[in-house]
């Protein structure tokens, strides 16, 4: 798994989208 996440360096802009997506589905759910 470390291999991995050293190969998957994600841009900043995607993760905020990701945090984003994922702040507004608990949301949804809450």
């Amino acid at each position: 798994m470390a291999k991995r996440r050293r190969k998957w360096l994600p841009k900043p802009k995607e993760v905020i989208l990701t945090i984003y997506f994922v702040i507004g589905s608990t949301a949804i759910k809450f």
